[in-house]
């Protein structure tokens, strides 16, 4: 249901973003095993500046303290990617988030969000990722986007922070 995922490089092709936006294919069994250095910032492209979850998008935002995933294998059709990452291990753009039809359905799909215990988790606090979060959900339940941009919406290089309360 959700394309590619934390699978070996047998399981199926891959996914990079090429130097000129194009969508690039790592053919079944080659390419890394998926994989992510230690957490860091990061910079966040928006590929798709049309799709309603990344309509009104900064084109590159900073996200903070997340481990950026590398390798992703499986079944990889009928995406469209939405945003993308530089990856220092893969040396690559590797897809942070995407959709895709499933049966009479819509996918969301983002790789993002992963927590630590008893440790902060700004990533989950970065206001570009509880945007894009929101209006993921909102898109696979009505295919339709109501949630704004917030003003204060990261930029290239500072992330912007709303702590979530639990």
């Amino acid at each position: 249901m959700i394309g590619p995922g934390w699978r070996k490089s047998t399981f199926g092709r891959g996914i990079r973003i090429g130097d000129h936006d194009e969508v690039i294919f790592i053919p079944q069994g080659q390419g890394l095993d998926p994989g992510h250095p230690p957490r860091m910032d990061f910079q966040i492209h928006v590929r798709n500046t049309h799709h309603p979850i990344t309509k009104g998008m900064p084109n590159v935002w900073m996200h903070p303290s997340e481990q950026l995933t590398h390798g992703q294998h499986g079944p990889a059709e009928g995406l469209t990617i939405l945003t993308y990452a530089a990856s220092p291990v893969s040396h690559a753009n590797e897809p942070m988030d995407w959709v895709r039809s499933y049966g009479k359905g819509r996918v969301y799909t983002t790789l993002r969000g992963h927590t630590w215990a008893d440790e902060p988790s700004p990533d989950l606090d970065c206001v570009g990722f509880q945007t894009l979060f929101a209006r993921g959900v909102e898109w696979a339940a009505s295919a339709r986007v109501s949630i704004p941009i917030p003003p204060n919406f990261p930029g290239p290089s500072k992330v912007s922070l709303n702590p979530l309360r639990v």
